[in-house]
């Protein structure tokens, strides 16, 4: 079993004070992950089985024959509900480090390796949202070459019709309550199809935009103005956008998300926040001279796609971005 120690390769060199002037961490270059916020979340109780089912009704349809006068009409019969159902699996990670390396390692080592725990946590979580989100059926949109902000347009227009070919057999999706005051939709891109987007020809991202647009795809939803907005979608970029390689050029699978597209479940945990479980060399019963300790994390999670009327796949060929 490999353990994090002073001679590990590429590592406990490194953390050991030495004769520099200087020695200290620096912020790592963690992926922006978006999608793990979008899943409709839902918390199960504990002893109550590790199965989870989101539903929704139908629309009801249109009852034009008139009546006669004064009868009673038939009771309404055409109500279906449409479930989705998904079973929790347990997930995680952990590193074993030496009670040497603790003793010896420069300052905050041991927080470092917790937080490339939560990191590794976080892109698990986002990584099961996408592999479900592109493993369903959605309806699909194909920017080609390049994504361009007309693609949003498109995007969104098929959100509002939510796939019915019936007028009035279903209503449009509605807006992520996660975007700024609930009020748009969330396309998640990579970050070639957001600068591909961003230095695009006729009609220009910036003729649409305002010049801020480019510094919020790169905030927070809390810190996203609705400004930043356009055809009713909010951009933002994610660096775990998944590469689709059955096509030449490759695709990246970009999704425009509106709210309840799918459902996300945890039991014993926050759905965004797994527990981190942290234990000490002298905490070790099972080391008869305590000198290795173990950091990780652990989750029980489950995701499924609720309804691909919700959103959809934006595809973009995956070329390099121009520039």
């Amino acid at each position: 079993m490999a353990i994090m120690g002073t001679g590990t390769s590429n590592f406990g060199p490194n953390v050991l004070q030495d004769m520099y002037l200087e020695q200290q961490f620096v912020m790592a270059l963690r992926a922006r992950l978006v999608v793990q916020r979008l899943g409709k979340p839902s918390s199960l109780p504990e002893n109550q089985g590790k199965n989870v089912r989101w539903q929704f009704f139908s629309n009801p349809t249109a009852k034009t024959t008139p009546l006669s006068e004064g009868a009673t009409p038939g009771s309404t019969t055409d109500w279906t509900t449409t479930p989705a159902e998904a079973t929790l699996q347990e997930f995680g990670g952990y590193t074993e480090f030496s009670k040497f390396l603790l003793k010896t390692a420069i300052s905050a080592t041991q927080e470092e390796i917790a937080k490339g725990l939560g990191d590794e946590a976080a892109i698990t979580i986002d990584r099961l949202n996408l592999d479900e989100l592109q493993g369903a059926t959605p309806v699909q949109v194909d920017a080609g070459a390049a994504m361009s902000v007309d693609f949003l347009r498109q995007s969104a227009a098929k959100l509002q019709q939510a796939g019915q070919t019936t007028p009035g057999a279903f209503g449009p999706a509605r807006p992520h309550p996660a975007t700024p005051g609930g009020q748009y939709y969330c396309a998640v891109l990579s970050a070639e199809a957001a600068y591909d987007m961003l230095g695009e020809g006729s009609p220009t991202w910036s003729q649409v935009k305002n010049d801020q647009i480019e510094a919020n795809l790169r905030t927070p939803f809390e810190d996203t103005p609705a400004s930043a907005a356009a055809y009713g979608c909010i951009v933002k970029i994610s660096d775990n956008i998944q590469r689709e390689t059955v096509a030449s050029p490759d695709d990246d699978e970009n999704y425009v998300i509106g709210a309840d597209a799918f459902g996300v479940a945890a039991l014993d945990t926050n759905v965004l926040d797994p527990s981190l479980i942290i234990i000490r060399p002298e905490q070790r019963t099972d080391k008869p001279l305590k000198n290795t300790g173990t950091a990780g994390w652990w989750l029980l999670y489950a995701v499924k796609v609720i309804d691909t009327k919700r959103y959809v796949e934006l595809l973009t060929d995956a070329t390099g971005i121009g520039v």
